[in-house]
């Protein structure tokens, strides 16, 4: 991909650093109340849509607009108040 698509490439990358960032957060005892429980219900609607459309996505890796528009949702209502 990097060969072929290099911006696709540095995308993909930066969403797995995202979620990394994501995962290391949820794990983190100190971050417990960083999150309404409001908030952490928000964020999980939108995990599950995004698993749902990747899911659709089957084999394909070049993600569509509408799953980059999810991927920005959950990623903005995660890390921004």
């Amino acid at each position: 991909m990097q060969r072929g698509k290099p911006a696709l490439a540095a995308a993909v990358r930066r969403g797995a650093r995202a979620w990394g960032s994501i995962a290391n957060f949820i794990g983190d005892e100190t971050a417990i109340d960083y999150l309404s429980t409001e908030r952490f219900e928000r964020f999980r609607r939108n995990a599950a849509e995004f698993a749902g459309r990747v899911a659709d996505l089957g084999r394909v890796i070049e993600p569509s607009p509408e799953l980059d528009a999810i991927s920005t949702r959950l990623f903005d209502d995660f890390f921004t108040q």
